[in-house]
């Protein structure tokens, strides 16, 4: 049914892809977003005896799949933009711990902070103040 429903929307389909290709973070993930499109613009048809296939729904696809591959779009870019901040902290994080560790193990007299201690890890850092 997927496929008919491209070759149905291949003129909506194709400007789709050429403006997530444009993006670098969602180029990759072109064929994924068109796909959730075309299944999200459906699914409410997928009940019905007729099935997408029938006039009124395809009349009715034509002006949501924009609208909802956009909506996916948008959400995925979000998810992407979350995930690249995540790992940013989390390699700050890492280096920094490897820097306490590196710094403990080296010191020769006794500290008056326990290794793990988050005086050593940084108390400018909000992410470990917070905890």
């Amino acid at each position: 049914m997927r496929r008919l429903l491209a070759i149905a929307f291949r003129d909506r389909i194709r400007d789709l892809e050429r403006t997530l290709a444009r993006d670098v973070a969602l180029g990759p993930l072109k064929a994924d977003v068109v796909t959730a499109a075309l299944e999200r613009t459906f699914s409410r048809f997928a009940a019905n005896d007729a099935g997408p296939t029938s006039r009124a729904a395809l009349k009715d696809g034509r002006s949501r799949f924009n609208l909802i591959a956009q909506e996916i779009a948008r959400a995925a870019s979000g998810i992407l933009a979350e995930r690249a901040a995540l790992e940013k902290t989390l390699t700050l994080h890492s280096r920094r711990s490897r820097r306490l560790v590196m710094t403990s193990s080296s010191s020769s007299g006794a500290s008056s902070r326990p290794a793990g201690s988050l005086a050593l890890h940084g108390s400018a850092c909000t992410t470990c103040r917070a905890t």
